[in-house]
């Protein structure tokens, strides 16, 4: 199956303000599961720099950095993923057999804001 996504986000300020770097986690991975045919990001306005990385966690992420005070700050991204997968529960599960299931400090971690019960914050580590 072939999905065709547009992600659009638009900010408009009242007053000319001063964007610090953002990073930008907008690109569909490409691995066993589906295939990134394109994509494409359009920024406005259009960033001082950028600089393309693979995060710790495998995600291709984007920093941008601005020089100028804007009223506003928009990013489109457009993407042509397939999926690989007729089922997407066709997988062998190896993790934990019991519940509630518990992880690595690494994981752990990332997974701290979802795994906090519900209306608290979890702290920083």
């Amino acid at each position: 199956m072939r999905y065709s996504i547009r992600h659009v986000t638009r900010y408009h300020y009242s007053t000319p303000v001063y964007l610090e770097q953002h990073v930008l986690r907008l690109k569909p991975a490409s691995n066993a599961t589906q295939h990134l045919e394109s994509f494409h990001l359009d920024i406005e306005p259009k960033p001082q720099g950028s600089s393309a990385v693979v995060d710790v966690e495998g995600n291709d992420t984007l920093t941008v950095w601005f020089g100028e005070l804007v009223d506003h700050f928009e990013f489109t991204s457009t993407s042509i993923v397939e999926t690989l997968r007729t089922n997407p529960y066709d997988y062998i599960w190896l993790g934990p057999e019991h519940l509630p299931m518990t992880y690595a400090p690494g994981p752990a971690a990332s997974l701290a804001t979802f795994l906090a019960p519900p209306n608290t914050v979890p702290s920083a580590t």
